[in-house]
């Protein structure tokens, strides 16, 4: 009779111990079906980001020309009406107290320390 009042306390401890180390694995393996995911959708973003950057070569160079010209004519526009206002014209003052329009000369980059 003492042999089976032993052995209950065993059996009554292995169950809760295999239910924790069950849920543990299931949770492990849950994540791992997560991280594997994830994993192979980075990887095709990459490569399908990679693929984007190998095709937008010369539209990409172009709309950054045509970004430029843009950039450049508006900037003569404004130096131009800063100019004007400057000279004196009326409309071209309310157009630059409006727009708040400054003459900012660029500023000179410093020379190159020289080589010794």
């Amino acid at each position: 009779m003492n042999e089976q009042e032993s052995s209950a306390p065993q059996s009554a401890n292995l169950l809760p111990t295999a239910l924790i180390a069950l849920s543990l694995l299931l949770f492990f393996a849950w994540q791992l079906s997560i991280f594997s995911r994830q994993r192979s959708e980075v990887i095709t973003s990459r490569s399908q980001l990679e693929e984007a950057y190998k095709n937008s070569g010369p539209e990409a160079e172009k709309a950054l020309k045509q970004s430029q010209a843009v950039q450049n004519k508006l900037l003569n526009l404004a130096t131009g009406i800063y100019n004007l206002a400057q000279s004196g014209d009326p409309d071209a003052k309310a157009i630059v107290e409006k727009a708040h329009i400054v003459n900012q000369t660029p500023t000179q980059a410093p020379a190159p320390a020289p080589a010794k």
